[in-house]
């Protein structure tokens, strides 16, 4: 079974090793859950926003004695694959996860575009219909996320018209593990599904100490296997061509975590 963390931010602060053991508890819980115990590889797919380079640096661990990596205790290995946007991340146990890189691009009209699989950098404020194009264009899956408060409004409106106009463009929505539980899934989603624009979500940490802790906590179940030379390829083409929508799994936010979470996120936006 491969269990997809479909939004992953390592904000600056994160601890590398303290970000993989917390996913991949998150994933085994995850994979108990479905009844599939350890037989489970998890993945974590970046969306970095501009001018982070998190997945740069765990490339760069690939092949270092571990003295010369966060991993010291040699608790975790970095294996490259044969490709330039994944890598493998080995636990002493034997168990894996799969990190692959990502952007996150912020639109003109102030809404997010991910860019899964991505490595390349695109200047933020850009047209959405531009981003989705230069998204496909790298070969990546573009993916706009729900965000609270960001599809309201005129915002909505841009998603309503790319859902009901999507122009021969492949594009998917994604809800996020910050969505509180009491908050109603989004019709929008229900509506994009009929038109075949599925639902990839992620779990979205956002930048305070204790979200290191919520990686793989939140996604979409891949039905099919990946090859672990080949990862992204095999996601990628899973992703593009299903024409049934993903099993998704993990938690929604605790309300009292949300609100505080919010209000944090309000002072952070003062600040910048």
């Amino acid at each position: 079974m491969v269990l997809i963390d479909g939004h992953v931010h390592i904000h600056a602060g994160f601890e590398l090793p303290t970000l993989f053991d917390a996913a991949l508890k998150n994933f085994e819980a995850a994979a108990r859950k479905l009844n599939h115990g350890g037989d489970f590889i998890g993945v974590l797919l970046l969306t970095e926003s501009h001018g982070v380079h998190r997945f740069a640096e765990i490339a760069s661990y690939v092949n270092r004695p571990p003295s010369d990596t966060p991993f010291p205790n040699h608790k975790w290995k970095i294996f490259s694959t044969e490709e330039a946007n994944s890598l493998r991340v080995v636990h002493a146990d034997g168990n894996q996860l799969v990190v692959v890189a990502g952007r996150q691009v912020v639109t003109t009209e102030r809404l997010e575009v991910l860019a899964l699989g991505v490595v390349e950098e695109i200047e933020d404020g850009r047209p959405i219909h531009t981003v989705l194009e230069w998204v496909a264009s790298q070969g990546g899956i573009p993916v706009i996320p729900w965000g609270v408060g960001k599809w309201m409004g005129a915002r909505a409106q841009v998603i309503a018209d790319l859902i009901a106009n999507p122009r021969g463009r492949k594009f998917f929505l994604g809800d996020n593990g910050n969505r509180p539980f009491f908050w109603q899934y989004p019709a929008i989603f229900k509506t994009a599904e009929k038109q075949g624009i599925f639902n990839l979500p992620g779990s979205d940490p956002l930048p305070f100490p204790p979200e290191v802790y919520r990686a793989g906590s939140y996604g979409f179940l891949l039905p099919g296997k990946i090859n672990p030379n080949t990862p992204m390829a095999d996601i990628s083409r899973q992703i593009l061509t299903t024409e049934t929508p993903f099993t998704t799994y993990g938690k929604l936010e605790r309300p009292l975590r949300f609100l505080k979470n919010q209000a944090a996120m309000q002072l952070v936006k003062q600040r910048r």
